[in-house]
């Protein structure tokens, strides 16, 4: 879709139909494949850079970080993990094993606890 609109639309154009369209298809349930493989989670990464390439429109060969820096996007690896947590610090929850610490709830607690205070409470919701 967008790289059909790529030299129809203007860059906000674009990023917005990334935004409303796309996005939300590769966050759908994040919280829960947050454990995913890491080849699963590259190709996440694959799609959203290839749409900050669309709506940026640099050269092929730049890199990842200055796309990202181009298109203020956050890594979705970050954004799973944001989208794990509430709004403080959250006490952990005792773990007896392994198992139960590498479950969602605890991964998630730990995760919201890992976050800067300024991204948790930023007010800027296309950063989060």
């Amino acid at each position: 879709m967008l790289r059909a609109l790529k030299f129809k639309l203007d860059r906000k154009s674009l990023e917005t139909l990334y935004i409303s369209f796309i996005r939300p298809l590769l966050e759908y349930g994040d919280t829960l494949f947050d454990k995913c493989t890491k080849q699963d989670k590259q190709e996440l990464d694959t799609i959203q850079l290839e749409a900050a390439r669309i709506v940026t429109a640099p050269t092929k060969l730049v890199s990842h970080e200055r796309l990202y820096k181009e298109s203020v996007w956050l890594l979705l690896d970050l954004r799973r993990k944001i989208h794990k947590r509430h709004r403080d610090n959250v006490p952990h929850i005792a773990c007896r094993t392994a198992l139960y610490y590498n479950s969602f709830f605890p991964s998630c607690i730990r995760a919201w606890n890992d976050i800067p205070r300024d991204i948790r409470e930023s007010p800027n919701p296309r950063s989060i």
